[in-house]
């Protein structure tokens, strides 16, 4: 189970780190990521 958690913490990390959005592109370039 532990392997599964740590492959989804990294899914996760990744993905509030393109939802963050500091550079500031547009909603195709935040798709694209």
């Amino acid at each position: 189970m532990w392997p599964d958690v740590r492959v989804a913490f990294g899914w996760v990390h990744r993905a509030a780190v393109i939802l963050r959005n500091k550079k500031g592109p547009d909603g195709a370039g935040v798709r694209c990521r």
